[in-house]
């Protein structure tokens, strides 16, 4: 799927390991196994990675989505120019139609059971209600009738209406925007799986910033596609729960987060849902009008697994589904 990764990651670290050694490393804020970059400093790394003429960039986004980079020029502000940030005709469909497995595959999911102060289960005990997307995100298609009716069929569990609109999406029956809620989380799956193998990540998840269900002045991280160990499905974008998430950190201020080594010194805060992970690097999704409207956030099994091509792949990963809005 990724040809010649890894001889563009060798070229890549003879490039520009005297680069990040020397100046990305003296700019971040933190020492040791926790690095923290600005959003100014993203742009720095993402920039570098960009502007190696010898690498594919090993595109992810673009494919699932059918968007063409328009140019390799980046504009004053870093911003990368894609071609109107529009959805291409040519988005990726399934192969076939899906199961109502499938369906409820990828609106619901398990999730581990939550101890006091939120906290997961570390005995692996999962809750016996999976969780369910449509609870959380109904709210922001008030006005799109097409898209309440397909979350209300994800609220009932009837995954087989929405097979037949996924179904007549493919056969190209459909008329207007009817199953394409449901294709959206089927692309953004594809998304995170691509980039669990580019990465050699055994755990990444998308998520969207929406409204809490339980908090109405208060604003949310929602799980809407991952790869991986079951996890909990929601981070609160408060200053009490940033102190100890790195997901509720990223998804308030933009910066992005890499941790070497989860359990050596310096690691910093760091919620745990599985002892398995052992590195991490987390970062934002903003918009083109510079609103973090999500992250993405990627985890290993292995210390030191992510270097400066991976983060770059990421950043840029990011940067596209900002300037698709997360393809909403």
């Amino acid at each position: 799927m990724f040809v010649g990764a890894a001889e563009q990651t060798a070229r890549f670290r003879s490039r520009y390991a005297a680069h990040f050694e020397s100046n990305v490393t003296s700019v971040v804020r933190g020492v040791g196994n926790r690095r923290v970059l600005s959003r100014s400093e993203v742009d720095e790394v993402w920039r570098c990675w960009w502007e190696d003429e010898s690498l594919s960039h090993d595109a992810i986004v673009e494919p699932v989505f059918d968007i063409s980079l328009a140019t390799r020029t980046i504009a004053s502000d870093h911003s990368l120019l894609i071609g109107r940030g529009n959805i291409g005709p040519n988005a990726a469909l399934p192969s076939a139609s899906l199961s109502t497995n499938d369906v409820r595959d990828l609106w619901t999911y398990s999730v581990p059971l939550e101890l006091e102060h939120g906290q997961c289960s570390m005995s692996h005990e999962v809750s016996p209600i999976p969780f369910n997307l449509a609870a959380v995100v109904d709210k922001e298609y008030d006005d799109d009738h097409a898209s309440m009716e397909e979350l209300r069929a994800v609220q009932r569990d009837d995954w087989a209406f929405l097979c037949q609109l996924v179904s007549a999406q493919l056969s190209g029956c459909a008329v207007g925007l009817e199953g394409m809620l449901t294709l959206r989380q089927w692309r953004l799956q594809q998304v995170v799986q691509q980039l669990a193998v580019r990465l050699r990540a055994e755990w990444v998840g998308i998520y969207r910033v929406v409204g809490d269900p339980h908090h109405p002045q208060q604003r949310t991280l929602v799980k809407e596609a991952y790869v991986g160990e079951v996890s909990r499905a929601m981070f609160p974008l408060t200053l009490e729960f940033a102190e100890g998430s790195n997901n509720s950190l990223v998804g308030m201020t933009g910066v992005c987060v890499i941790i070497a080594d989860t359990l050596g010194a310096d690691a910093g805060s760091y919620y745990q849902c599985s002892t398995k992970v052992r590195s991490e690097v987390c970062a934002a999704i903003v918009d083109g009008q510079g609103n973090i409207i999500g992250i993405i956030d990627v985890e290993a099994w292995r210390v030191n697994n992510f270097d400066a091509d991976a983060v770059g792949v990421l950043l840029h990963a990011c940067r596209v589904l900002g300037q698709i809005r997360l393809a909403l």
